[in-house]
């Protein structure tokens, strides 16, 4: 005998689905944003120590 999910279930499954799918993507967007920064951080540090070899 096969279950059968009443609408309410199914609905609360989809909505349940969703959520995870926003947050798996929020933290997707965050994780690729500080790698970014990340890098930018490195160029900066990179141009800084340049700069005080360069003056002194």
């Amino acid at each position: 005998m096969a279950y059968q999910l009443s609408v309410s279930e199914i609905e609360s499954i989809q909505l349940i689905e969703t959520s995870f799918d926003k947050v798996i993507f929020v933290f997707e967007t965050i994780m690729r944003l500080r790698q970014r920064l990340r890098l930018r951080l490195k160029k900066y540090y990179l141009l800084k120590a340049l700069i005080n070899r360069l003056s002194s």
